[in-house]
């Protein structure tokens, strides 16, 4: 996809479970967003998404590149992209790399619906507020 049809899309999953990239993509959309997932980093990256999308939702972890590369990968490239991080498996490394780096949030599953959706629009209001 190209021009016109990534505009729209303004966050982005990437989790390798089929089950939690449905249940995300219902809730952003019940939230008002225009969500795409992806089922691995490298799915992602191929992508037009990773130079355009303002937000992305990551797992921890990701077979072949997990959350955690994928982020430095974006960081390196210089991406705008917001990262919030998702993980079943609440490791202190993990969490201290993953801020380190400059994620906005780092939620553990199961998480609760409206902070997910607090942090998103705080987000979403960073980038109307950049963008001016």
């Amino acid at each position: 996809m190209v021009g016109n049809e990534l505009r729209g899309v303004n966050v982005v999953v990437v989790d390798d479970d089929a089950s939690v990239r449905k249940a995300l993509l219902r809730l952003l959309t019940a939230f008002g967003y225009c969500a795409v997932a992806f089922p691995s980093a490298r799915d992602f990256l191929d992508s037009n998404y990773a130079d355009t999308v303002p937000c992305a939702i990551l797992d921890v972890e990701l077979p072949e590149m997990d959350g955690l590369e994928l982020q430095q990968v974006l960081v390196e490239a210089g991406s705008r992209c917001s990262i919030i991080f998702v993980t079943a498996h609440d490791r202190e490394d993990a969490r201290a790399r993953a801020l380190g780096n400059g994620a906005v949030a780092y939620l553990i599953k199961p998480f609760d619906d409206e902070e997910l959706f607090t942090i998103l629009k705080g987000v979403v209001s960073r980038e109307k507020h950049s963008g001016e």
